[in-house]
């Protein structure tokens, strides 16, 4: 039971947060399915009985109603870990000042879910920048100040510019409703002998713009340009660059570790201490681990190893 999931087109949570529901006495119908081995909740009845104090939406499809209940629009960029040139500006800009300024929208913030930051920063930057607007940014002129704040270059070459224009109004202007994701590489698939290339849906290998226009012909522009500046190649991958450019925000990080560490809400022991409180009742102890092992993971994750890794630093109490 507690590997299954609730699921339908809006609400995906972990069954174990369903069935704590009880402890509140909120009763949802819900059903099993048998032919996705899933069980299905009514959206509707979830948000007709759940607190809204009690609930966050982080909304993946954009939509601009969830019955009056406060939601974030969040931006799924790079979905699956998926590497490839891919973007829709206009949608990271106009499309949530839309939903914000529909009528009776409860719309209450701005969000990203991403699954990979690799690559495509440009759109996460545009879409954390737009967060502080009321109007949609203008697409072109942001990213020429983008650029121009990318490479930090005086006379910085006109051919740059243009290469990222290209850029924005391809590979970063996809308008076809049927991409769901971005481009996935065929290097991260299964070998196979056939079937990896053009692959539609949910991780897609088809690509949606011509590659000698969109692609090749911007990486010929910045190679002109890096052969009259070689700073373009280097700047950022210097050591002594990357480890100046970082020390603004370790100083904000550790300052800001240090003031959480007088406050008791954010020490990692009550942290675990209330976690492991929820599996008291019961008087398991299986439970009562795997409780911590998820608050472990809230904190912070790294995968390599499939295990929670703790990274608060000196709040440890």
């Amino acid at each position: 039971m507690l590997g299954q999931r609730l699921l339908d087109e809006v609400v995906e949570v972990d069954i174990v947060a369903a069935l704590n529901r009880i402890q509140y006495g909120i009763s949802v119908p819900v059903a099993y399915s048998v032919a996705t081995r899933c069980w299905i909740l009514s959206a509707s009845s979830l948000l007709a009985t759940v607190v809204s104090k009690r609930l966050s939406i982080r909304d993946l499809r954009q939509r601009t109603s969830y019955f009056g209940r406060p939601w974030v629009w969040c931006a799924l960029q790079d979905y699956g870990g998926n590497r490839g040139f891919e973007g829709y500006l206009k949608n990271v800009t106009v499309a949530p000042i839309e939903a914000l300024n529909s009528p009776n929208s409860s719309m209450s913030g701005f969000g990203l879910t991403m699954e990979g930051q690799e690559g495509n920063e440009i759109i996460y930057n545009i879409f954390l920048d737009q967060a502080w607007s009321s109007s949609p940014l203008n697409n072109s002129s942001y990213v020429s100040s983008w650029v121009g704040r990318r490479y930090r270059i005086l006379k910085l070459p006109v051919t740059v510019q243009r290469a990222w224009s290209i850029l924005s109004n391809t590979a970063y202007n996809n308008t076809d409703p049927n991409t769901q994701a971005t481009v996935k590489s065929i290097l991260e698939l299964a070998p196979a002998l056939t079937g990896l290339t053009n692959r539609t849906g949910h991780h897609p290998t088809t690509i949606f713009y011509d590659t000698s226009s969109s692609i090749v012909a911007p990486l010929k522009l910045m190679v002109e340009a890096s052969k009259k500046h070689p700073t373009l190649k280097s700047e950022w991958l210097h050591p002594d660059a990357v480890s100046a450019a970082s020390q603004p925000l370790l100083t904000i990080l550790c300052d800001l570790d240090t003031l959480l560490w007088t406050n008791d809400n954010f020490l990692l022991s009550n942290w675990i201490k209330a976690a492991r409180s929820w599996a008291a009742s019961s008087n398991d102890s299986q439970y009562a681990d795997y409780l911590e092992y998820n608050a472990d993971g809230t904190v912070i994750r790294l995968a390599s190893d499939q295990r929670a890794v703790v990274g608060i630093w000196k709040t440890v109490g």
